[in-house]
């Protein structure tokens, strides 16, 4: 059977030397036939997650790191627990089956496409957007948000819920009530209902202490969604807070 391996370390590395060492823990997805025996070994704050599976292609790697990611992130989460102090644990390098190692970032790079309300290679556009997000606690929180949910993609449905609440109460006047400031918002993004009710339906359960497994295209769905109405309100703020105009922005629906 394969064996792949996840190298990473628990930040931050100076404040304390975390030793873990665990048993071993099989996991079995029938939905995909994919089955793994995972054990997770820390020492000086290195990480070091073995998988033996019954298969490693490459469509199998998401589900082996977000379960490798899990199960370190919880024996340090322990730590933390005990001893008060914040950690993170961050997997970077994965090994495959043929001993060959590759670097690992946590992205989607089809989200970047989303991105119109500013240009990283436009200082002009950065800095107006950046001027508008540090303004706003809300937002600048919000935006963090969706962020960890790349990071941390089983916190997907919960992020992108809390996002679009923040985003209906930033783009409505004050002492409208909850009900009345999504058409508010609707009218001002140029986004149908339904479109919101996806990830609102979605989001639900995790919001409310949930844990169900939710499929990756449904989450993957959820992120580029509150992506884009992420991006529709920075447009509307960077506008002046004008309704977004037809002709450059079509309804979502």
């Amino acid at each position: 059977m394969p064996r792949v391996r996840f190298l990473g370390f628990v930040h931050p590395m100076k404040v304390i030397k975390v030793l873990v060492t665990t048993p071993e823990i099989t996991w079995k997805s029938p939905d995909i036939g994919l089955d793994a025996t995972f054990t997770v070994q820390i020492r000086d704050s290195a990480v070091q997650v073995d998988c033996e599976t019954n298969r490693a292609g490459p469509g199998d790697f998401i589900h082996l790191y977000f379960r490798a990611f899990d199960l370190s992130r919880a024996s340090v989460d322990l730590i933390s627990f005990a001893t008060g102090i914040g950690l993170t644990v961050v997997l970077e390098t994965f090994i495959d089956e043929r001993g060959v190692g590759s670097p690992m970032v946590p992205q989607d790079p089809g989200l970047k496409s989303v991105c119109t309300a500013y240009m990283l290679g436009d200082p002009a556009s950065y800095d107006a957007v950046w001027r508008i997000v540090v303004a706003t606690p809300a937002l600048f929180m919000a935006l963090n948000d969706l962020i960890t949910g790349i990071i941390l993609p089983h916190q997907g449905a919960r992020i992108a819920g809390q996002i679009l609440e923040t985003i209906r109460d930033l783009v409505s006047p004050d002492g409208l009530k909850p009900k009345q400031k999504w058409p508010h918002m609707r009218q001002n993004l140029r986004i149908e209902e339904a479109y919101l009710k996806f990830i609102s339906t979605h989001a639900t359960g995790p919001r409310h202490g949930d844990r169900s497994h939710i499929p990756p295209d449904i989450t993957r769905e959820l992120a580029m969604r509150s992506w884009v109405v992420m991006n529709r309100f920075l447009e509307f703020k960077k506008r002046g807070g004008a309704p977004l105009p037809a002709s450059e922005f079509p309804m979502l629906s």
